[in-house]
């Protein structure tokens, strides 16, 4: 079990750094109409969530790297901040206003999102949970 763990979790962040940085590339991806579209995302959010929008996601990036590296090597505090930060990931799509996503965004984050799950019940409800215990 404690392979496939840490294999989900590698899958996981590769999967979010790809969808992460899939903007400074997306261009060359997609005809010009399209990018212009994917770049109407968010013009109703709060203009707190605007102004801060980079901060925030390049924090968000560091403490969920910082946190599956945590995980890998089985610590408590990483579990609890990546609880936490799945959270966080749920709740502020609420605030941002409108999102427009392209196909490979979709599906990023799909899988993302099911390891994460995975990753989660595995680390709390699983044989991988008592590795956390010990440190």
């Amino acid at each position: 079990m404690v392979p496939l763990f840490r294999k989900l979790i590698i899958i996981s962040n590769v999967a979010f750094i790809v969808w992460f940085f899939l903007p400074l590339y997306s261009h060359k991806l997609y005809t010009y109409d399209v990018q212009k579209l994917l770049d109407a995302n968010a013009f109703n959010a709060l203009d707190i969530l605007l102004r801060f929008n980079v901060e925030i996601n390049y924090i968000n990036l560091a403490l969920y790297l910082i946190s599956a590296v945590g995980m890998y090597f089985f610590i408590r505090k990483a579990r609890t901040l990546f609880l936490v930060l799945t959270i966080f990931t749920f709740i502020t799509p609420l605030f941002a206003g409108v999102s427009v996503q392209s196909p490979i965004d979709v599906v990023l984050n799909n899988v993302t999102l099911m390891a994460d799950a995975a990753i989660l019940y595995m680390s709390y409800y699983s044989s991988v949970a008592s590795k956390f215990n010990i440190t």
